[in-house]
């Protein structure tokens, strides 16, 4: 099942959820409501059995079964939409598990993509630092550690201690010590090349 799908049911889940409440409030209420008239009538129907008034004790007896009967009913539907409620909040539970399990696999699917494309830029990264730093040795090398410091700016005294990991077969040492910021020889005669075509 696909995540969007997920998410449908669980807001179909939580809606049925939220009519069984809802209706057992209602139910609750009729229930109240039934017992007060109940006691109204019963008020009423000992004054009409004083009375001897035979045609309100037959309305009032009528009304007070029909109230009770309805209570009854109501008692009923509480008891049978808590236990749907205990089900639905069952199957609530379990949407929202499937749902995250769901969300999971996206994720991870997602990372591997994503690592890939961070990998890649945090390689071009650590090789343009890398032909930073060369530029910088071999500026200090002819006594002009300055034309660096000026053309790098602030950021000269930081970049030394940047540390740009590369996360696929992850070297801790070498991240840590800034190993993969220094550069090889090669690097050093490719930039060296490039200054001198200039």
């Amino acid at each position: 099942m696909k995540f969007r799908e997920h998410e449908k049911k669980i807001v179909s889940l939580e809606s049925e959820i939220e009519r069984c409440k809802v209706r057992e409030v209602e139910a609750q209420k009729r229930i109240n409501e039934g017992k007060k008239s109940i006691d109204d009538h019963k008020v009423e129907l000992k004054i009409a059995l004083l009375n001897d008034d035979a045609k309100k004790v037959t309305a009032l007896s009528e009304n007070i079964g029909s109230l009770q009967q309805q209570i009854y009913q109501d008692n009923i539907l509480i008891e049978a939409l808590d236990s749907k409620g205990l089900e639905l909040d069952a199957q609530l539970a379990d949407a929202k598990k499937n749902r995250d399990e769901t969300f999971s696999k996206l994720a991870e699917a997602w990372l591997k993509k994503e690592i890939v494309a961070y990998d890649e830029a945090a390689v071009k990264v650590i090789e343009k630092i890398q032909r930073l730093f060369v530029a910088r040795d071999l500026l200090k090398d002819c006594g002009h550690s300055n034309v660096y410091i000026e053309a790098v700016g602030p950021g000269h005294d930081f970049l030394p201690n940047t540390k740009i990991a590369v996360l696929k077969n992850f070297d801790r040492s070498a991240c840590l010590g800034n190993r993969n910021l220094r550069a090889g020889k090669l690097v050093y005669n490719q930039v060296n090349s490039e200054i001198l075509k200039q």
